[in-house]
């Protein structure tokens, strides 16, 4: 029985004989990657350093929180939305989602840019979830302009659709 194997001791010895790879030229203890050295006398660039400004406004800045704050306040105080505020809400409440900055119509925003037009307004973009009905659903909503004043409006967001509300149905409220 021992006879049968010893061919095979000695085939796996020469192969464990075999080089191995030096560790040491891995890694040594201590070792540390060569590392960038900073000049120790410090050299004030600020005053070299080339400053610009746009000159134009930026129209597609995103909402400010403040703008954003003043939009969702808006939105709550429309008794027909029914909102709850997401803290309070559950699942079937009627919630706000997302709000963002509707990006201004290209049309306005190039009569702007080319010097031949007013800034646009900024209005917000606010998704809506309406939990408190027998048949929920999602909506985009346009508000503005921005900043909210007596005279700002809201009304279902339908550009791009020939749906007069442009609602999504969802269909698992409880998500579960």
């Amino acid at each position: 029985m021992w006879s049968s194997t010893l061919p095979l001791l000695a085939l796996l010895g020469s192969t464990l004989a075999l080089p191995q790879p030096k560790i040491s030229s891995i890694r040594r203890p201590g070792w540390r990657p060569n590392r960038r050295q900073l000049p120790t006398d410090s050299v004030d660039t600020s005053s070299s350093s080339p400053t610009t400004t746009a000159p134009k406004t930026n129209i597609w800045q995103f909402l400010t929180n403040d703008e954003a704050a003043d939009v969702i306040s808006f939105l709550h105080s429309k008794e027909d939305l029914n909102l709850t505020a997401v803290d309070d809400a559950g699942d079937w409440d009627n919630t706000i989602m997302v709000v963002d900055l509707l990006p201004p119509n290209k049309t306005d925003a190039l009569n702007f840019l080319d010097g031949e037009g007013d800034k646009p307004e900024r209005w917000a973009l606010a998704s809506l979830l309406f939990g408190a009905t027998e048949e929920p659903y999602a909506q985009d909503w346009v508000v503005g302009p921005i900043p909210i004043t007596n005279d700002s409006m809201y009304y279902p967001y339908t550009f791009g659709t020939h749906a007069p509300e442009a609602k999504i149905r969802v269909y698992d409220m409880d998500g579960h």
